[in-house]
């Protein structure tokens, strides 16, 4: 029972752990978490709280139901402790709390499916309120303009530490991504505000002239951005798929086309951030464009679509995969995905795909590949909301933004 115990906190560490190698491009993701763990020890609330999620991830794969079991105890378990922490100043604010808050989470996405969506909101909301912001992943990034976040690498609660207090530093904040005259967290920022007055002036009929131009300019400003990053940061394609015998499905990670490589997840993660809020762009011009009966200029806008969706289907097998090379070994001799990658790469990937594939202008064939995607990240890597993503119709905006929430604040460190 304990070596279960012992097993179940090293593949959380392996799978959801990404340590920040060179702090230029990356801050890896939970990268202060094994250290913390390790320091507290075995019978820390922090060490359970691995092992929930690791126990809840493995248990579908697996078809192992006793693992299920320890979850939930685990769970149940560190909902009081968690409870009880809160209501204590000095570990309120401790990022072992923080730490603990996200985890359970991380339990609830991984415990979900369609009949039973969980309540991984309310543990988004306690972790927004322990790092004094709103509950929008973007509030997160207002805080962090502000300089007003609490500093990430604080002290745990049980071991108090005197450090120099450094400027708040944020999810977008390596050089790799503030570099040049446009900032990340800006420009998300500044379509979140963009695309709240189009939806208001889109539901009641008041669409301004210039609105379009400014949409444009905005997608304008994000292609940018993306030209100009420095080349360690931009995705390196390795080789391209050739179109498979197989007409009765394309299974996860065998689009034909091209294979991207990336520096880590954390980068692989952000440029798919990047390309669902240039898709989110798309959305805007090509209902403005109907909205006003100019399907030419509707038109116009697809081929980019579609370019942007070839670029996220050009990162799954990165992100879905243990080994790239061996897969596109494999691929040539007829194999789908043998062994599967970090659960941490089918974390950072589901909303994206699932964002992308709730976009009509995008062709059905790409949409129905992207939910298989999903239904092979519940089945496969035992994140439960990934199958719920695939298979729903219809998913509340704030139950998204809550795991937004519970992910970005993983690049915390």
């Amino acid at each position: 029972m304990k070596k279960s115990y012992e097993f179940a906190l090293r593949a959380f560490f392996y799978d959801f752990c990404i340590p920040q190698t060179n702090g230029k491009l990356s801050r890896g993701f939970l990268s202060g978490l094994e250290a913390m763990a390790y320091r507290l020890g075995p019978e820390s609330n922090l060490v359970k709280a691995c092992q929930a999620v690791s126990f809840f991830s493995h248990a579908k794969p697996l078809n192992r139901p006793h693992m299920h079991e320890r979850a939930e105890r685990l769970h149940q378990e560190l909902l009081g402790s968690l409870a009880r922490a809160i209501e204590v100043p000095t570990l309120v604010a401790s990022l072992e709390t923080r730490y603990i808050a996200l985890l359970l989470g991380l339990c609830e996405i991984s415990a979900a499916n369609s009949a039973d969506h969980r309540s991984h909101h309310a543990h988004a909301k306690g972790l927004s309120a322990l790092l004094k912001t709103g509950t929008s992943p973007l509030d997160l990034l207002r805080i962090i303009r502000d300089g007003n976040r609490p500093d990430a690498n604080g002290s745990s609660g049980r071991y108090q530490e005197t450090r120099p207090r450094f400027r708040p530093r944020g999810i977008f904040s390596v050089p790799a991504l503030i570099d040049g005259e446009e900032c990340l967290d800006n420009l998300m920022l500044d379509l979140d505000s963009l695309q709240t007055r189009f939806s208001t002036a889109f539901d009641t009929g008041t669409l301004s002239p210039g609105l379009g131009e400014e949409i444009s300019s905005l997608y304008q400003r994000f292609s940018s951005w993306s030209s100009s990053r420095c080349p360690g940061f931009r995705p390196i394609t390795v080789t391209h798929l050739k179109q498979s015998v197989v007409t009765s499905g394309i299974a996860a990670g065998c689009w034909p086309g091209r294979i991207d490589t990336y520096f880590d997840l954390y980068v692989a993660g952000v440029w798919n951030i990047v390309r669902t809020s240039q898709l989110r762009i798309i959305d805007m011009m090509v209902k403005l464009s109907d909205y006003h009966g100019d399907t030419e200029a509707s038109l116009h806008w697809i081929p980019r679509a579609n370019a942007v969706v070839e670029d996220i289907l050009a990162s799954i097998p990165y992100h879905l995969t243990d080994n790239l090379h061996a897969f596109i070994d494999e691929h040539a001799t007829g194999e789908a995905i043998n062994d599967r990658g970090k659960s941490l790469g089918g974390l950072l990937l589901m909303h994206p795909l699932y964002v992308a594939s709730i976009f009509s202008f995008i062709p059905e064939k790409m949409r129905s590949y992207m939910k298989q995607c999903l239904l092979w990240i519940g089945i496969e890597m035992g994140l439960g909301q990934a199958t719920l993503l695939a298979e729903a119709h219809d998913i509340d905006r704030s139950y998204l933004e809550s795991g937004c929430v519970i992910i970005w604040a993983g690049f915390l460190g």
